[in-house]
């Protein structure tokens, strides 16, 4: 047994616009969260950062200070009588000490070296430096000439009293260090308010951090909660309604895999095949049904299959088979029917309708035979008014007999009393020869018939009947066609896979929407055929349904008032009885 699917059919997601709002909410929120996440981790590197700048400036400052005491010591040492041996060594120092002296001056005024990523220099740092009665920046140019002048003294002897070295010792270092001082106390000062800035700033992060969130949680998460909390709560009772629907619908219903296995079964399963559904779990589709004829079931097309009860014994089903997309995986839905009764009527009417049948034949046959004997003249001699009533009376009897034997054809194929004899058969060959066996009634109406294939499919089935059947559309499409008109008889793939659809289409006047779902029923003939007064049974195209069912395939057709009609039937290839599984494109 093998499930033919058509070409993906996914069932309309209902949800998607509601979970693209949940989705685009949730995105936002964490967005949001994302970015105060950020702008915390940045404002608190700053914050380290700044303070490593600002340390780096105290400590620039302080350096300054202590240096120009390191230079007075200095000073100190060259003017000590005791200590003039090592004078070269003692020069050495201080001329190393005035460099970074004045290298931290520098950097402290125009914010180079280490303190390049500092801050600027604050309006009182400034009036330190630069303004009286303080203006530290004349005092360290004045301090570090008169160092500058004891270095290049070329005199070996320096005492207490030269004016340089006095200048060093007791003018500036007093006047200085006090200066200095109150530059390395005002760069802490700025220090801590670029550090009390920037926490103030963090503080207000942190409380927009805190209100953002408030703000998500009653615009954001909140609504997202109760709308999550209402699609779960529709979704439960959508399925609770499905559930209520899937137990107490009138069929026997199963959902199963793409393997066959049956995943739910309704309770109705138990007059059919006597499990329950519990029991029905797990097993195997095929374990419990023969398919019938190719042993293809077709999505969304009734197929005739019969039931294994768990007792052993079978009973006629019509099963309906769809298919349902899911997000994850394949869901096949089959919907059985016991047809047991129906069948048991069908077959009493059609027992009727032979026995009719045969009692109406053979007399016809009797008064056909009569009749031409009397038109041939081999009773006696006719004139040409008898004649023509003769000519009419064997037509109208000829059309009787031919209604009788397609309608015996009808209920012996019906009934499985027609047996098949199974071939290989080219598709093509069986148009040909269908073409050939009209080609007197095309010709008489000077109608083109014209084959449209690009490649050929190769069937198994009785190419009697499938001749039968292409000459019976065919021989529909010259009749109700206009004269020197044109018909196509097309080649094609099916709708499913390893199928392939043959059709006849032509320019006739069309057939109506309501009439084309009673077409192939029992002596059904559209309006067009009636007013066209075309002699017909009305059963050429419920003859061509039973045999194309009996190939196991579908027949229809397609038409618009004014425009032709398409009537086409599917059958499927050798290459299809040859595949397994479920065919899904």
């Amino acid at each position: 047994m093998e499930l033919s699917l058509p070409e993906g059919n996914p069932l309309p997601d209902l949800s998607k616009n509601s979970a693209n709002k949940l989705g685009a909410a949730y995105i936002l929120a964490i967005s949001t969260i994302a970015l105060l996440a950020i702008g915390s981790f940045l404002s608190l590197r700053t914050l380290v950062e700044e303070q490593k700048k600002n340390t780096v400036l105290v400590n620039v400052a302080g350096r300054q200070r202590r240096i120009s005491q390191t230079i007075a010591l200095d000073c100190l040492k060259l003017a000590s009588p005791a200590l003039r041996p090592s004078n070269d060594t003692i020069r050495a120092h201080l001329n190393k000490q005035l460099a970074l002296f004045n290298s931290s001056h520098s950097a402290l005024l125009h914010r180079t070296g280490d303190l390049a990523s500092t801050h600027p220099m604050s309006a009182e740092e400034h009036q330190i430096y630069y303004d009286d009665p303080l203006h530290l920046d004349k005092d360290v140019e004045d301090y570090s000439t008169h160092v500058n002048n004891i270095l290049t003294n070329s005199s070996p002897v320096l005492t207490v009293s030269d004016p340089d070295v006095s200048y060093v010792l007791n003018v500036a270092e007093s006047d200085l260090l006090t200066k200095l001082d109150k530059a390395v106390s005002q760069c802490d000062t700025d220090s801590q308010h670029s550090v009390a800035d920037l926490e103030t700033l963090e503080t207000r992060l942190l409380v927009a951090t805190l209100v953002l969130l408030l703000l998500e949680a009653l615009f954001i998460f909140r609504p997202l909660a109760n709308r999550v909390k209402t699609q779960v709560q529709s979704l439960i009772d959508i399925q609770r309604e499905m559930a209520a629907i899937f137990d107490t619908v009138g069929h026997a219903l199963i959902t199963m895999d793409k393997g066959y296995t049956i995943q739910k079964a309704n309770p109705q399963v138990n007059a059919i095949w006597g499990y329950s559904p519990a029991e029905l779990i797990g097993k195997n589709f095929k374990e419990i049904v023969d398919s019938v004829g190719t042993g293809k079931f077709i999505v969304n097309r009734r197929t005739a299959a019969e039931a294994i009860h768990r007792n052993g014994s079978k009973a006629p089903l019509e099963l309906i088979v769809t298919q349902t997309t899911l997000s994850d995986r394949i869901l096949l839905t089959v919907a059985a029917s016991d047809i047991t009764e129906r069948k048991r009527v069908e077959k009493q009417m059609s027992d009727f309708y032979s026995i009719f049948a045969h009692e109406l034949r053979m007399p016809l046959m009797s008064i056909a035979a009569s009749l031409k004997l009397v038109q041939a003249g081999k009773v006696g001699p006719i004139d040409g008014r008898t004649k023509t009533v003769l000519d009419a009376n064997v037509r109208d009897t000829d059309h009787l007999v031919n209604l009788v034997n397609d309608y015996l054809d009808l209920i012996k194929i019906r009934a499985g009393m027609v047996w098949l004899v199974r071939s290989e058969a080219s598709m093509h060959d069986l148009i040909v020869a269908s073409v050939v066996n009209l080609d007197e009634e095309a010709k008489a109406k000077n109608i083109t018939v014209s084959e449209e294939r690009t490649t050929d499919f190769c069937v198994k089935g009785s190419k009697e009947k499938l001749i039968q059947v292409i000459t019976n559309l065919l021989s529909n499409a010259i009749k109700y066609s206009q004269p020197s008109s044109k018909i196509i008889i097309s080649l094609q793939k099916g709708t499913v896979e390893n199928w392939c659809r043959c059709a006849v289409t032509d320019a006739g006047p069309g057939i109506s929407e309501g009439e084309m779902a009673d077409l192939f029923g029992t002596f059904r003939r559209s309006k067009t055929a009636a007013d066209a007064k075309e002699q017909g049974t009305g059963l050429g195209l419920a003859i061509s349904k039973a045999i194309v069912e009996q190939h196991g395939g579908t027949i229809g057709v397609e038409s618009v008032v004014g425009q032709g009609s398409k009537f086409w039937f599917d059958l499927p290839t050798i290459d299809a009885a040859k595949s397994t599984g479920v065919a899904v494109e």
